[in-house]
């Protein structure tokens, strides 16, 4: 695989076409995309705007909260810290955050494939409540911690899976325990450094006018479509807020897959799916999960490795899939509007023009 090509892809202008007829249909004002193709390289595309009064086109490469992308990110890290020896993915997480009341069978492996039993915080009743209400004022750890980490589980750690932000947000707080660095410090040392980004960073406070307008309706009580970048405090992610780009993101899949950022047994570990026990729409055959990564042993194009993330104003979604059609493919879409679901109808108008299995083909 050579992720470094710069040839123009076959199919340019037949993407260009796919995303524009997407673009009249989709429930979001703009979106940028990102193609990897190992047998051509990137390709990027800016589809929508980023303002209509006045009105202003979405540019390509332009900055957007990830949201729960962010934890193939927080993985990424916690497997660098046991590389270096600083921790085991089978202590419990409570010899790390002693203050807090958890159970000793919550280990960090529990956290990070979301089988702790731990209660997420999104699902405390008043979360959006409290967020139309004060979005630039977030819940304190400590006001979370003691609503979700009260010594009472879901299920017992390791027969169930469900999704839990609360279990992301105490991996935050053990790396910064740990390794005595900010999630922030952490993410730049082992990722944005190691693979040369340049555009993705931690948000740790309200936008100033570099992440591109994102709309919703939910953080005003008239339900106005309205742009929420400089009202909306990232720290409502207790699991942390990642800024980036679509390309960026890409890389970042392509370089994880091809074992740029962990070592050989720490990606097998991350890789380990575990079904998570329910559909998940048409689009999954067997969703699953490892460490910070959605996964679908069972694609019709092959084995697939990404996130989603879903918050006020944004939504976006990442897939790498290493075996498609002798070759890696990956396509990364963030759509600047809170939607309700994910771009899933444009990744497969992608992937089926790749294939050369559709009528644009």
């Amino acid at each position: 695989m050579n992720s470094n090509k710069n040839t123009r892809h076959p199919k340019s202008d037949i993407f260009k076409k796919i995303i524009k007829d997407w673009q009249y249909f989709s429930p979001c004002l703009g979106a940028n995309i990102t193609i990897y193709d190992s047998d051509y390289g990137y390709s990027n595309y800016g589809t929508g705007f980023t303002s209509i009064n006045p009105e202003q086109p979405l540019e390509k490469k332009s900055l957007f909260y990830i949201y729960s992308i962010t934890k193939t990110l927080t993985a990424i890290v916690v497997m660098r810290l046991v590389e270096n020896g600083l921790i085991s993915l089978n202590d419990p997480i409570a010899k790390y955050l002693v203050d807090i009341n958890l159970p000793k069978e919550v280990t960090i492996k529990n956290l990070l494939n979301h089988t702790s039993g731990v209660p997420s915080y999104t699902d405390i009743p008043n979360y959006m409540e409290a967020n139309r209400e004060s979005p630039s004022e977030p819940w304190s750890f400590d006001y979370v911690i003691k609503n979700t980490c009260n010594g009472k589980l879901d299920f017992n750690p390791g027969d169930k899976w469900y999704y839990s932000n609360t279990g992301y947000m105490l991996l935050l707080l053990m790396i910064e325990s740990v390794s005595n660095k900010s999630l922030a410090q952490n993410i730049d040392e082992f990722i944005v450094k190691k693979i040369g980004l340049k555009s993705t960073y931690l948000a740790e406070n309200i936008d100033v006018g570099k992440v591109t307008n994102g709309y919703c309706r939910y953080l005003n009580d008239k339900e106005e479509m309205k742009n929420i970048t400089d009202i909306y405090n990232p720290w409502w992610c207790k699991t942390g807020l990642v800024v980036s780009t679509s390309d960026e993101i890409t890389k970042l899949y392509y370089s994880l897959l091809s074992g740029r950022l962990v070592n050989k047994n720490s990606l097998h570990a991350m890789t380990k799916a575990v079904s998570i026990g329910q559909t998940a729409g048409s689009h999954f055959k067997n969703p699953s999960y490892g460490f910070g990564l959605m996964i679908d042993p069972e694609n019709e194009y092959g084995i697939s490795y990404g996130h989603g993330g879903d918050g006020p104003g944004f939504n976006t979604w990442s897939v790498y899939y290493p075996e498609f059609n002798n070759r890696s493919v990956g396509v990364t879409i963030f759509c600047n509007t809170s939607m309700g679901g994910h771009p899933l109808f444009l990744v497969n108008e992608i992937l089926r023009a790749l294939k050369g299995d559709n009528k644009w083909s």
